[in-house]
């Protein structure tokens, strides 16, 4: 698929994240790092799909491919924050947009890696249409609002301005301007000028560490993370909380309106009352507003 030369393009970058999910994973499920073979030298000799099944980790391989997924998208959600994308076209025009055009029908923005997945309540859903044969792995990117999963090239797919009103909860103006910003970027495809490497690169895989077993992995395979990684992390958490209250608005309003509180027949007031009930502190409306709706 196209992208400007210089520039990693979408299926380049996906393929990228799932390596490194099914490398890290593979390193999971055997409990950090590899056994010696018999010439002495530590590898994997078996497939990410193999060691999960066989660890117990996923019920069968295509349970297996579908963890590896959910991993690879939570990885892109990621890069999407911490390396933002270039729209780029044909004509040599390239653009940046604000990140909410690359939202996730599922909201994977919001949502945080833990282990295992499948003991996730955000995630259950996915595993119980898996059982089923309604959902697998190309399901799950293809649900990136406004992206071709295939091409990655930006656009209005069926059911977005619906999903913008009752998912998000989006006015009907809100959502038919941006579903003209959407048409006019016709043509344009995401990509990326720069990815994480080196020792940026473990900082960065370092949004899925969830547990021990997970920094023996990445330790293994990347390295430790950087001092400086460390300290900006703990600087941060001391300014915003981890995790941020607009994540934690976010959060709490996702539970209470899986579908948006218009479809409940409610109004902000009402559903800021609710999100309010479960936070510690309140917000206001406006905050409950950015937490949730695109395109500010």
């Amino acid at each position: 698929m196209w992208c400007p030369e210089g520039y990693h393009s979408w299926g380049e970058t996906l393929g990228t994240l799932y390596a490194y999910a099914s490398e890290i994973l593979s390193l999971v499920a055997v409990g950090g790092e590899p056994a010696e073979q018999g010439d002495g030298k530590k590898r994997l000799i078996h497939t990410a799909e193999f060691y999960l099944e066989r660890r117990g980790m996923a019920e069968s391989e295509e349970e297996a491919e579908l963890v590896i997924g959910i991993t690879t998208s939570l990885l892109l959600t990621c890069l999407f924050e911490e390396y933002p994308p270039v729209l780029a076209h044909l004509n040599g025009s390239k653009i940046q947009v604000d990140e909410n055009i690359f939202r996730h029908r599922d909201q994977l923005e919001h949502c945080y890696f833990n282990w295992p997945l499948r003991e996730q309540s955000e995630f259950s859903q996915f595993f119980e249409f898996q059982k089923q044969g309604k959902f697998n792995i190309d399901s799950l990117f293809d649900r990136f609002c406004f992206i071709d999963s295939f091409t990655g090239e930006i656009i209005n797919k069926n059911g977005s301005r619906d999903y913008l009103v009752n998912g998000w909860g989006l006015e009907e103006d809100q959502a038919d301007s941006i579903i003209r910003l959407v048409r006019s970027l016709s043509g344009f495809v995401v990509c990326w000028r720069d990815l994480p490497n080196g020792q940026d690169l473990r900082d960065f895989l370092s949004c899925i560490e969830a547990n021990d077993t997970f920094t023996r992995a990445l330790d293994y395979e990347f390295g430790s993370r950087s001092a400086q990684f460390v300290t900006d992390r703990i600087s941060r958490r001391k300014r915003i909380g981890r995790p941020s209250m607009r994540s934690e608005v976010a959060k709490i309003y996702r539970t209470k309106f899986p579908d948006g509180h218009a479809a409940q027949g409610k109004t902000w007031k009402v559903a800021l009352a609710e999100v309010n009930a479960a936070l510690k502190s309140p917000v206001s409306e406006d905050t409950l507003k950015r937490a949730v709706l695109p395109l500010q």
